[in-house]
Formats: structure tokens, sequence, C-alpha cells
């Protein structure tokens, strides 16, 4: 029988190499990647090497730098954070216009991290031209009209906010 084997695979070789080879490969290269998937800021900072112009690596990557920069304590550090976002969440809607939650989260730096809120309804607003059904932007809106004491515009955001999606609990 070992001989039928040998029989079998000496003509076979080159199939036998690759068949073989092949799944290894893959084995090698899901095993390296295993590391990238330490946390989130390691995964989609390894995804934007590769992916540079996805906007979806880059919404996500942003994403992560936007949530150091909110918890970050030291003000230097958290703008640092929040330019490197800015940069990141810029270049995915020039790649992509109507990339709503770009926008909203733009906006979102601008509202809860520089302060900013002309800046802010800017962004909110480029975000529900590009996606009207999106509840973010409409919320986030009317959170910056009540701070900002203009209840009238507050309350027309967040009820739009609830046409959106009833089931918003904000």
């Amino acid at each position: 029988k070992i001989t039928g084997l040998k029989n079998f695979i000496a003509p076979n070789i080159v199939f036998f190499l690759l068949a073989f080879s092949i799944p290894v490969l893959y084995c090698i290269k899901t095993f390296s990647r295993n590391f990238a998937w330490k946390d989130e800021i390691t995964l989609f900072s390894t995804d934007i090497k590769s992916g540079q112009n996805c906007t979806q690596n880059l919404r996500h990557y942003g994403t992560e730098i936007l949530k150091l920069a909110m918890k970050e304590k030291d003000p230097v550090k958290k703008k640092e954070y929040a330019n490197k976002a800015i940069d990141i969440f810029r270049r995915a809607v020039q790649i992509h216009p109507k990339f709503s939650e770009c926008y909203n989260q733009l906006g979102t730096i601008y509202q809860e991290i520089f302060l900013i809120p002309d800046s802010a309804i800017y962004y909110y607003t480029k975000s529900i031209e590009a996606s009207p059904g999106l509840v973010f932007p409409y919320y986030n809106l009317g959170t910056i009209y009540q701070i900002t004491g203009n209840n009238a515009a507050a309350a027309y955001y967040y009820n739009e906010a609830i046409k959106r999606n009833p089931t918003y609990l904000n």
C-alpha cells in the first residue's frame, strides 16, 4: 500500500506541495494577525496601514483616537488626539463625501473637545445632509441648541431625532 501511495504522490508532487503549502501560509498569516487583536486601537491602527484609503478603516481608527481624546486628562494630549482624529475623519470624507458618521464625529470633536458650537453645528448639519436617517446628528444638534439657550431649535432637533428612531434612548 505504501508503494501505491508513493506512485500516486510522485507524479502529482506539485499539486500536493501547493495543496499543503497554501493552507500552511494562510495559517501563518492568521497567526501573525492575532497580535493585531490585542485591543481595538491596535487592530484599527494595523488595518489603517494596509487600507489607508478605506473609509471604514479610517472611521474605525478615527473613532478609537477620538475615544482616547475623550478620556485624556492632559489638555495638550487631549487636543493632539483630537487633531489627529480630525485629520483622519477629514481624510475619510475626502474619499467619500457622503460619509455621515465621520461628519458626526467631527461635530462631536468640536462640541465636546474644542467647545466650538458653530463648527459642531456645521458638521452635524453636513452629517444630516449626507444621511438624513442617521439619528445622532439630530440629537447632537438638539443638545447644542439646548446648551446655548435656543430651546425652539433644541425641541425641533430632538423631535427630529425621535422621528428618525423612536427607540433611541437619549
